[in-house]
C-alpha cells in the first residue's frame, strides 16, 4: 500500500503539510508507538495515531471497560463493557483500519515487566491514571533511550510534556511521587471528556514531532478547558536528577513477589502473581462452570459469583471485582485460581 494511489489519497492532507510531507509520512509509517493505558487519553491518542499512519501501535492496559468509562472512550460502546480495554480498542481500530498494525497487551505495566513491554518502541505515550506507574515508565524510557510524552487530566484541566532520554524527564518536573491520596481522581472529582481529547491531541502532535526529529525545545503545557487558562513553560534537565542526569532506576528495582493492588474508585483488587503463569482458559472454564456463571471475553475468563467476580488472564493476573478488601480478594484468588 505504501506509495500507491490509495496511500497518497488516504494521507493526502498530511503529504501536502510542510512539517510532514511524503518523507515524513514514510517515517511515521516506520515508527512504533507504545500507548500505556487505553482509557480516556489512550483511546483518543491511539485512534489519532492509527489515522495518521503510524507504523505500529502497541496498546498496554491492565483493566476492563466499565460503563462509566464510555463518556470519554473513543470508538468503544456498550457492547464492550466488561471486555479488556486494550483488546476491545485494538479490535475496533482494526475494524476501522484493516491495514493498520495494532497490538493489544492486556497486562499491568510494572517494575518487573516495563522494560520488556516497552522494548522495541520508538516512543511512548502516557495514557495512565496514576503517578506511580508513570515513574516506572520514566525510568524504563531512560534505560531504553526512548522519548515519551507525559499527559494527565482531571476535572477540566490537563498537563502535557514531551520527555527525553537525556532529559528533561519526569523527575526533572516532579522529583518525587506525590503522597498517596494527595491528588484528585476522576472517580472523586470527575472529568470533562473534551479535556481528554485536547490533551491527547497535543500528545499526538508531540509524538509526530518526536518521530520526525522536529522537537528540540521541551515545554510543559498546563491548560484548563473551562477557564481558558493556558500556560506554556520551558523545562530543563536538572543536573541533580537521579534518573536522566544519573543512572538511578529506583522505580525499576521492585523486588520479586506477588503484587496486590486495590484499584482506586473501582471496588476492585488486582492480583499479579510473582511468577508469570500460562493458564488454559478453556480448561479453567470447565472447572469454574461447576461453581458459578462463566463467560469468555476475548483474552479473559470471567467467573461471576454473585456479589463478586474474578476476571482472569492467561498470565495468572486477575481482577477481583466487587470488593476493595485485599484479604478477601486474595482468599478468592487462592480458592478459585490457586497459589
Amino acid at each position: 500500500m505504501v506509495g500507491d494511489d490509495r496511500w497518497h489519497e488516504r494521507y493526502s492532507r498530511q503529504l501536502v503539510l510542510d512539517p510532514i510531507g511524503e518523507e515524513g509520512q514514510l517515517r511515521l509509517g516506520e515508527t512504533t508507538v507504545a500507548v500505556v493505558g487505553a482509557g480516556a487519553l489512550g483511546s483518543n491518542s491511539a485512534e489519532m495515531l492509527v489515522r495518521m499512519g503510524f507504523g505500529h501501535v502497541r496498546l498496554i492496559d491492565r483493566d476492563v471497560l466499565e460503563l462509566s468509562n464510555l463518556h470519554r472512550a473513543r470508538v468503544l460502546g456498550d457492547a464492550h463493557v466488561g471486555q479488556p480495554k486494550a483488546h476491545a480498542l485494538a479490535k475496533e481500530l482494526m475494524a476501522l483500519f484493516p491495514e493498520a498494525s495494532i497490538e493489544a497487551v492486556d497486562e499491568d505495566l510494572t517494575a518487573g515487566n516495563a522494560l520488556a513491554l516497552l522494548e522495541g518502541a520508538d516512543l511512548v505515550l502516557d495514557g495512565l491514571d496514576n503517578m506511580t506507574t508513570r515513574y516506572i515508565v520514566n525510568d524504563a524510557c531512560m534505560e531504553l533511550g526512548i522519548p515519551w510524552v507525559y499527559g494527565g487530566i482531571v476535572v477540566t484541566g490537563g498537563l502535557v510534556a514531551p520527555l527525553l532520554p537525556g532529559g528533561p524527564c519526569l523527575r526533572c518536573l516532579f522529583p518525587e511521587p506525590p503522597e498517596a491520596g494527595s491528588l484528585q481522581t476522576c472517580e472523586s472529582a470527575g472529568i470533562h471528556p473534551s479535556a481528554a481529547g485536547v490533551v491527547a491531541s497535543i500528545q499526538v502532535a508531540h509524538a509526530t514531532r518526536l518521530a520526525l526529529g522536529q522537537l528540540d525545545r521541551p515545554r510543559l503545557i498546563a491548560l484548563d478547558i473551562w477557564t481558558d487558562d493556558w500556560r506554556v513553560m520551558d523545562i530543563e534537565a536538572r543536573k541533580d536528577c537521579p534518573s536522566c542526569s544519573g543512572s538511578n532506576r529506583e522505580f525499576l528495582e521492585e523486588g520479586p513477589g506477588e503484587a496486590v493492588t486495590s484499584l482506586c474508585g473501582q471496588d476492585a483488587v488486582q492480583i499479579n502473581p510473582a511468577r508469570r503463569a500460562s493458564i488454559d482458559l478453556d480448561a479453567r472454564a470447565r472447572e469454574w462452570e461447576k461453581v458459578g456463571q462463566v463467560s469468555r471475553r476475548g483474552p479473559m475468563l470471567v467467573l461471576d459469583l454473585g456479589d463478586v467476580s474474578i476476571h482472569l488472564f492467561t498470565t495468572g493476573r486477575a481482577l477481583v471485582k466487587g470488593t476493595a478488601e485485599v484479604a478477601v480478594a486474595k482468599s478468592l484468588y487462592t480458592r478459585y485460581v490457586g497459589n
